[in-house]
């Protein structure tokens, strides 16, 4: 059995910059997690559960469809921006984001999913699969593809001292 004791940790003390930087990551969490609660409380109280709410025979949004959606909602709160939700007339859900760097759509039904991102220029990504199996995975590409980000700080220095391992 091995055992680590007396960990220690040192590292860089925080720069102006890197403060700065730390101060925009929290702001983005704090309004990352209102905006998400917003659309998780827009899918549970969503009025599209009635036939015809379109006026032109729109099926209703069924309760497995909101519940994959709020599903699918919670495992990529962490890896995408928050999407806007919107109903479909076949009784199904859509995840959308758009930017200047592309589209991304995920559409979310009883059983089934269909997703894509396409970049602003190049292939579009594709997926499927089962409506209660949607995984956070597909957040990174909604990330990655549509919301690039400046290179982030790193940490310098950064050493982890022990004995007895």
């Amino acid at each position: 059995m091995s055992r680590i004791s007396d960990l220690h940790f040192s590292a860089v003390p925080h720069t102006p910059e890197r403060t700065l930087w730390l101060d925009q990551l929290h702001t983005y969490w704090l309004r990352s997690f209102a905006e998400t609660e917003a659309v998780r409380h827009s899918i549970d109280e969503l009025a599209y559960t009635e036939p015809n709410w379109d006026g032109y025979n729109a099926l209703p949004v069924s309760g497995d469809a909101k519940r994959n959606a709020l599903a699918a909602l919670g495992a990529l709160a962490r890896t995408a921006p928050t999407p806007t939700v919107v109903p479909n007339p076949n009784g199904t859900l859509s995840f959308e984001w758009e930017t200047e760097y592309g589209i991304g759509h995920l559409e979310i039904g009883k059983t089934r999913y269909s997703f894509y991102v396409k970049p602003a220029s190049g292939r579009a990504l594709l997926s499927d699969g089962d409506a209660d199996k949607i995984s956070g995975f597909l957040g990174t590409f909604v990330d990655g593809v549509l919301y690039p980000k400046p290179s982030e700080p790193a940490f310098h220095n950064l050493k982890f001292l022990s004995t007895n391992v």
